[in-house]
């Protein structure tokens, strides 16, 4: 938690992190339990690791590897810990969002968004459409509320009290 007035470096780090590994861990779990809804356990981490890994086409990712997935997490979790330190500038920067905890939401969700379409771009083409854009907005927004959750909670002696 950070302290009222200037803001830790041990503070920021610690705010990156965990919200990174928050957020990862939300978009992991819900993709599993989809991926187990529709009968192929793993399949997203799969496809994204054989892409990244690999010179398999999206189209041609068949049987789940184990090595790909734990790959794909790791990538994974990097990103995320990339983006904790957006959403941890965001609330020693951008005041507004400190006390709007929807608006934090919203502003993470578009960051998640445009992140992993950028991504899917570049690095992934036809990631997203392999794993579904609704599948993955799911389980973004699911991401963008816990993280949003933790920051408005972890700053709330950093926001001024009414009264």
């Amino acid at each position: 938690m950070t302290t009222p007035g200037a803001t830790k470096k041990g503070d920021f780090i610690f705010d990156s992190f965990f919200t990174g590994g928050i957020g990862g861990t939300v978009v992991a779990v819900v993709l599993l339990a989809l991926d187990l809804i529709r009968g192929e356990p793993f399949y997203a981490p799969n496809v994204l690791g054989a892409v990244l890994f690999t010179d398999t086409p999206i189209t041609q990712v068949a049987e789940v590897q184990l090595n790909l997935v734990v790959y794909a997490t790791m990538f994974h979790y990097a990103g995320f810990v990339i983006l904790g330190i957006g959403a941890s500038a965001l609330m020693v920067y951008a005041k507004a969002v400190r006390t709007r905890a929807p608006l934090l939401i919203l502003v993470l969700l578009v960051m998640l968004e445009i992140g992993v379409r950028i991504l899917s771009a570049t690095l992934t083409p036809g990631l997203v459409e392999a794993v579904g854009p609704g599948r993955v907005l799911i389980a973004n927004a699911a991401a963008a509320a816990a993280m949003g959750g933790f920051l408005i909670y972890a700053h709330r002696e950093d926001t001024p009290q009414a009264g």
